[in-house]
């Protein structure tokens, strides 16, 4: 007779709700897994991009390594949620690779551009407005932004 992983590890169904969301303990170690492998390939991709616009690597380094770490553990246990937090790829690539490079844009200008940005996208979020947007955004502009995105960071990969 087998036991189901909720019986075996009574803590991690009573905390996440493992079955309640049709998943298991093997299911969730291999996605684990496989987003873990996700977030080291952005630690090593984020602080070259930009390194390469002039900021320190090593610091870079640090600041992803914490922001995958806590944001990571913070969205797991606040929100109860499986979700990784990082570094957004592309943000990144945009302003190392389109504002500081390619626009001459200083690098505190370049991320007081970015700390704007997430001020704002924060409030559409908060407020809802993203998802009206979302809601009545025609689904092939949606395919083309995020295939737009797709090419652009293959473009940056094979450049590099």
């Amino acid at each position: 007779m087998t036991t189901s992983s909720s019986q075996q590890t009574p803590l991690l169904e009573k905390r996440f709700a493992l079955s309640a969301r049709g998943s298991n303990l093997r299911q969730e170690i291999i996605a684990g897994l496989t987003t873990f492998l996700a977030m080291v390939y952005s630690v090593i991709v984020v602080p070259g991009m930009l390194g390469d616009a002039g900021f320190p690597p090593e610091s870079v380094f640090i600041a992803t390594c914490l922001v995958a770490g806590l944001g990571s553990i913070l969205i797991g246990f606040w929100a109860n949620a499986p979700m990784a937090i990082g570094c957004a790829i592309s943000l990144t690539a945009f302003t190392a690779y389109s504002l500081v490079i390619g626009q001459q844009v200083s690098i505190p200008v370049a991320l007081g551009a970015v700390f704007l940005m997430g001020v704002v996208f924060t409030l559409i979020s908060v407020t809802g407005i993203r998802t009206w947007i979302l809601r009545n955004l025609p689904s092939s502009i949606a395919h083309g932004a995020g295939i737009g995105i797709g090419l652009f960071l293959l473009l940056i990969a094979a450049n590099n």
